[in-house]
């Protein structure tokens, strides 16, 4: 399966930080098994998604079951500095962010522990408490506007 020969791989070093926060060097047993990995993920990319045509078709539904999950397009996102969840292309994780400066010129920063990078998200998600709020805010515009179209029919 793999498309490295064994003495290139044996060269690979490396380390990486581990779930508990410690940074550790990489042996080659564990390159190996990292190089398996990545190359099992990519048969299996390819075994779902052969063609340039399917892929599209697996990003959509991926793309709108989130939006069903309640992610919206980051563009729609707060630009108040307030934080919300973020999900940006190639990457499998969900991270802090905070819009920066005065919109349309600001940019997105994204978090993780003590990292922070500037990104452009795909999707953002208001946290619970600000989901919530939101909802009241929405219920309560809609109360005003049926009234006010109830005002409007009556005086006809």
């Amino acid at each position: 399966m793999s498309d490295i020969d064994t003495t290139r791989l044996a060269a690979i070093s490396g380390s990486y930080t581990d779930k508990d926060g410690v940074r550790r060097q990489m042996s080659p047993d564990e390159a190996r098994a990292l190089w398996d990995q990545a190359q099992a993920a990519k048969a299996r990319r390819h075994e779902l998604m052969p063609d340039e045509p399917s892929a599209l078709r697996f990003l959509s539904s991926a793309y709108y079951r989130l939006q069903e999950l309640g992610w919206m397009e980051a563009k729609y996102g707060p630009k108040d500095g307030s934080e919300v969840r973020a999900i940006q292309a190639g990457s499998t994780g969900i991270f802090a962010a905070r819009y920066s400066g005065i919109w349309p010129d600001g940019h997105w920063l994204m978090f993780d522990g003590t990292d922070a990078w500037v990104a452009e998200p795909l999707l953002v998600r208001l946290l619970p408490e600000a989901e919530a709020a939101r909802a009241e805010r929405l219920a309560a515009a809609a109360t005003i506007y049926r009234e006010q179209l109830q005002r409007e029919a009556a005086h006809g």
